[in-house]
């Protein structure tokens, strides 16, 4: 990836899965962390328009937006892996409609990067962990080498678990755990 490139011209969305062939990765950029995600579980690329924020959701969850006619999830990806994070999703930044069965959201990101199409793309073992945070670290399924830079790259099935999972919604169980009161037959 260029790391001069600009975002995407706004209101360009992108759907970058039509010129790839299977097994190639998009890759991107969290402020200075740069990570990639197989290119099969990304939809479309783009710019934000106006993102609804909701009350009592988790930080790392920017708000909603409505996408061909469907209601997503904004999440800025680097809050959630607890990388620094210099700004809030909002209109003009770049995004990636990530999705995989049952689950998808925009991923809010700094940078959308190059296609590394697998002739391309050579698969690295992790020599470390990469810095950043624990989180990140177990969301890594390999790496990728690209213009000679090794870049990790995110495991799509554990990325959308932990999204799922971090995003509890409150329940009878829940409520009781964390106000105090007893559910029924307890």
């Amino acid at each position: 990836m260029d790391r001069g490139e600009s975002p995407l011209p706004a209101g360009d969305d992108h759907r970058p899965e039509v010129a790839a062939g299977a097994g190639s990765c998009l890759a991107f950029c969290l402020g200075d962390t740069e990570l990639a995600l197989p290119l099969a579980d990304v939809r479309e690329t783009g710019q934000l328009a106006a993102v609804a924020p909701l009350p009592n959701l988790p930080g790392w969850i920017r708000g909603i937006l409505h996408r061909r006619g469907e209601i997503l999830s904004v999440v800025d990806l680097a809050a959630f892996l607890g990388l620094p994070t210099s700004q809030c999703a909002g209109p003009g930044q770049p995004y990636l409609l990530f999705r995989q069965p049952d689950f998808a959201c925009c991923l809010a990101v700094a940078r959308v990067g190059a296609v590394v199409h697998p002739e391309d793309r050579e698969s690295v073992a992790p020599e470390a962990e990469p810095s950043g945070s624990a989180r990140l670290a177990g969301l890594i399924s390999g790496m990728c080498r690209s213009a000679g830079r090794d870049i990790p790259l995110l495991d799509s099935e554990l990325l959308a678990t932990a999204l799922r999972c971090d995003n509890p919604r409150p329940g009878p169980e829940r409520r009781a755990a964390t106000d105090g009161s007893r559910g029924e037959g307890q």
